[in-house]
């Protein structure tokens, strides 16, 4: 059996909205990618095609319903900071869900349930499996009334057996997955189209009940202004393995992350962006909490990441009272021993305002190595980073004046163990003094020994 198969299948995809299931060989290897098994029993009928499937990727029918079938199974997380998955680029024929119980021929035709319950079985099963994609979606936008749903409903019934196994089966259930993924598939076309879909917290909790992970990297995460749950019955969570989480565009609560966090306690890459919903915010972002929850990390993290989207048509006053913003903020992180990388923006890491703000030097520990400020931010309104004049009384100083004279101070500090820095500035029609802003940095970093790069984006 095995002699005609010239290259084994790395990889599976099962897209639940056209009923088959997809086999490829794997990119790595030096032969050209071909469909390589035909039947879900050939499959099954030697242990070497078992072990030699790596990467699954399992796309709900909703999503090939919505955004037609090559959209959803072609999306993959290579728009999120993760790399993309291997499989996307190997050849890839049919493999019908109906093989595993015949009587239903038409790729159109549903399965029976039977066989999608199988099959859910049989991937939390694979042997060798290392890299596990979900892309599901569980609300979209245009499918909500004015308030959030306060009881988000599971998207896809074989995404909740892939759950169940998780929760059910203990270390049996996808034993030695070490890469596991949530992400929303969007229309091409329409990068923006992202913040209208939504999965829900419910979801991607399993995830931390597997045994072996290692990354976790969830797109679009909601908790509908409830702090999470973990799910009744479930074990204590407690991911020990776990040691990097990606959140990205997430909307979740103070309490949600809490909770999510206190359950890695061995976490060393941490990346987050929240996103704060104008039309559904009803709070401002509570900084100072989110800081104790990473207190808990204090003695394992090694990567910190953190940059607040606002998604709105508008700018939004974040100086004056109003249901949305931040409060507080992050520093300090001297406590995080092992802290080297950290990426954030200076509202988030030193406060709202910059009047007594604190010295960079105070609040970022020695170990640190690499430093990238953002400015996510430069568009709120009345936000004071950047030295822009909103009203007749400011005073009048160069445009990222504050900004400037904060960095020379950290550089000039000469962090023991620095070697990077980088800035992220939008220049909003201020070129001239953007470069001007972009050399001076650079020639204090070269006093210093520190490489400063300077990112102008328009």
């Amino acid at each position: 059996m095995v002699d005609d198969l010239p290259t084994l299948p790395g990889s599976v995809v099962w897209d639940r909205g056209r009923s088959e299931v997809r086999l490829a060989s794997s990119p790595l290897s030096s032969s050209p990618p071909f469909a390589i098994i035909r039947d879900i029993r050939r499959l099954l009928s030697s242990p070497t095609h078992l072990n030699a499937v790596r990467h699954a990727a399992v796309c709900c029918a909703r999503a090939s319903e919505r955004l037609g079938p090559g959209t959803a199974i072609q999306r993959s997380a290579s728009g999120q900071a993760a790399e993309p998955v291997p499989h996307a680029t190997g050849a890839m024929l049919p493999l019908h869900v109906d093989a595993v119980a015949p009587g239903h021929e038409e790729a159109g035709d549903p399965p029976p349930a039977g066989a999608v319950t199988a099959l859910a079985v049989l991937l939390s099963r694979l042997p060798a499996l290392e890299t596990l994609e979900i892309r599901t979606f569980d609300r979209v936008e245009d499918e909500e009334d004015d308030e959030q749903t306060s009881s988000l409903e599971l998207g896809d019934p074989v995404i909740s057996l892939l759950c169940q196994q998780m929760l059910s089966a203990g270390t049996e259930a996808f034993a030695h997955v070490r890469t596991a993924r949530v992400v929303v598939p969007y229309p091409d076309e329409d990068p923006a189209a992202e913040f209208g879909f939504y999965v829900s917290a419910d979801t991607v909790l399993p995830l931390f009940y597997l045994p072996q992970v290692r990354t976790l990297e969830l797109h679009r995460v909601e908790d509908g202004g409830r702090p999470v749950s973990w799910p009744a019955g479930g074990r204590p969570v407690s991911a020990t393995q776990l040691k990097e989480l990606v959140m990205s565009k997430a909307q979740l609560s103070e309490a949600s992350v809490d909770r999510l966090v206190r359950a890695c306690p061995n976490l060393e890459v941490l990346r987050w962006e929240h996103v704060i919903d104008a039309e559904y915010a009803r709070s401002w972002l509570d900084l100072d909490t989110l800081r104790t929850s990473l207190e808990t990390l204090k003695h394992s993290l090694e990567e910190l990441s953190f940059s607040v989207i606002l998604w709105t048509s508008t700018a939004i006053d974040c100086g004056e009272p109003g249901p949305w913003g931040i409060r507080g903020r992050l520093a300090s992180l001297r406590g995080f021993v092992r802290l080297k990388r950290v990426t954030v923006s200076l509202p988030v890491l030193l406060g709202w305002r910059t009047n007594n703000s604190a010295r960079l030097a105070d609040v970022l520990p020695a170990s640190i190595e690499c430093v990238t400020v953002t400015n996510e931010m430069f568009f709120w309104w009345h936000s004071q980073w950047d030295d822009t004049k909103w009203e007749a009384d400011d005073l009048s100083v160069p445009r990222w004046h504050t900004l400037e004279a904060k960095i020379t101070e950290y550089l000039e500090a000469r962090p023991l163990s620095l070697r990077q820095l980088k800035v992220e500035v939008w220049t909003a029609g201020e070129t001239s003094r953007a470069g001007e802003l972009r050399d001076r940095l650079v020639s204090v970093g070269d006093t210093t020994g520190v490489r400063v790069t300077v990112e102008l984006r328009s």
